[in-house]
């Protein structure tokens, strides 16, 4: 999912504070590593080579089960210092096609009235991501008999207005709209072995109106994002995955590792998960059945950049999606 209409809204969480050093790298940090799923979360929001789950890799979506038609919806809450929240929904349906895997997907966010340490209040409304993905099976038998290579491209759009408020007076609306460009291949050379790479570039246009001065301001901000992931199937019911991140973003640089393991407990119906992620641990369930499932799962301090701004922040996700 493309939630870069989450960056602005904590942009303005982080207005009205003052700050020795510009927080927007921790603001764009932050907004690339939202989960795709509430699995892919308890997994400790490691997605890039992770067939059968959720993810932001277009090559993941190919290689998974060979279902004709899949639908997921996820609903998230990140909670930060002094109860300051934001609600995520998303859904997203995919189609399997003769030459490869269609995925279309939708998410918006809400905060309702949210009060600053100043005492001013924010809202974010009308936000809105839409993104598209394709993925398919680009060849077999490459290096070995058996062996398969997956590649994928995607594209999200973003549209998102916020005012800002103080003494129940607007004092500045904000409009974002956002472009996010993603590429990806996974690699399956057998025995339950999966290497991947993917890339994205996000650029966003901000426009800012102050009311009280009757001021318009505008800016961009340019994401680029690149992650190498390897995942196993180490026993039938052991799954492990790992990514490393590489983030550059105006100028700034910052490498990060995420892992996680899947854990059957019930052959096909009951898995647990756990993993690390920013600087917390991750937990997670899941609840399978022939067509579909449910999952939950819970990331303590996975945005670590905004610590010194908002505090540690929770996330709690739930995802459910059918599958036939």
């Amino acid at each position: 999912m493309n939630y870069l209409s989450i960056l602005i809204l904590l942009g303005v969480f982080i207005a009205g504070h003052s700050y020795a050093y510009d927080p927007s790298f921790a603001i764009n940090t932050a907004s690339v590593n939202i989960p795709p799923g509430a699995d892919s979360a308890g997994m400790g929001n490691a997605w890039a080579a992770t067939p059968n789950f959720s993810s932001n890799n277009p090559a993941v979506i190919a290689a998974g089960d060979n279902y004709k038609f899949s639908g997921s919806a996820t609903y998230g809450l990140i909670g930060f210092k002094n109860n300051k929240s934001l609600n995520i929904y998303s859904g997203s349906a995919s189609a399997r096609l003769p030459a490869g895997t269609l995925q279309a997907g939708y998410s918006y966010s809400s905060s309702g009235r949210l009060a600053t340490n100043e005492g001013d209040e924010m809202k974010l409304s009308a936000p809105m991501s839409v993104d598209v993905m394709y993925g398919f099976n680009a060849a077999n038998n490459i290096f070995r008999e058996g062996d398969r290579l997956f590649a994928g491209i995607g594209y999200g759009n973003s549209l998102s207005k916020l005012t800002f408020s103080t003494d129940g007076a607007d004092t500045v609306t904000s409009r974002s709209r956002g472009n996010t460009f993603s590429a990806g291949v996974l690699y399956s050379p057998g025995s339950g072995l999966n290497v991947a790479a993917y890339y994205a570039y996000g650029r966003e246009k901000n426009k800012d109106y102050d009311t009280m001065e009757d001021v318009t301001t505008y800016s961009t901000s340019n994401i680029n994002t690149a992650r190498i992931g390897l995942s196993w199937q180490a026993v039938p019911e052991t799954f492990i995955a790992v990514d490393y991140q590489y983030l550059e973003s105006d100028g700034q640089k910052k490498g990060q590792i995420f892992a996680g393991i899947e854990q059957g407990i019930i052959k096909d119906r009951l898995y647990i998960y756990s993993g690390w992620a920013g600087s917390g641990p991750t937990i997670g369930i899941g609840l399978y059945f022939k067509s579909g499932g449910i999952n939950f799962a819970y990331m303590h301090n996975q945005f670590d950049d905004l610590s010194d701004y908002l505090g540690k922040a929770r996330l709690c996700m739930f995802t459910g999606y059918l599958s036939f």
